[in-house]
């Protein structure tokens, strides 16, 4: 299990956006890592490709594709990187935040 904080700005249906994460393995150990997303929502499903950007020797990209939950707090799928690794994601964004997001909106701020 990586933790790692995502910021993402969707807009017609693309999005992009960065993560940090601190590095668990290899020279760049406790290292924070720095990656750009770039994806797209259709619906429920949801593709992005995340791409390091260099920081502590990292900068290969890792597909995901996955599914937003009903309520757009969660997004659960696979990811894909180099060398034939892959595994599961979950990433979620608390309740509050999503409420908050929508009462700005609703306000227009």
């Amino acid at each position: 299990m990586v933790p790692f904080t995502a910021t993402l700005i969707e807009s017609g249906g693309s999005f992009g956006g960065s993560t940090h994460e601190i590095c668990r393995i290899g020279r760049g150990r406790l290292a924070t890592l720095c990656a750009f997303i770039d994806g797209a929502r259709r619906g429920a499903r949801i593709d992005f490709i995340k791409t390091y950007d260099g920081s502590a020797g990292w900068s290969h990209a890792i597909v995901y594709d996955g599914a937003l939950n009903a309520d757009g707090t969660e997004i659960d799928g696979r990811w894909r990187g180099q060398g034939g690794f892959s595994g599961r994601f979950l990433m979620i964004r608390p309740v509050r935040e999503s409420v908050a997001a929508d009462r700005r909106a609703m306000a227009g701020i």
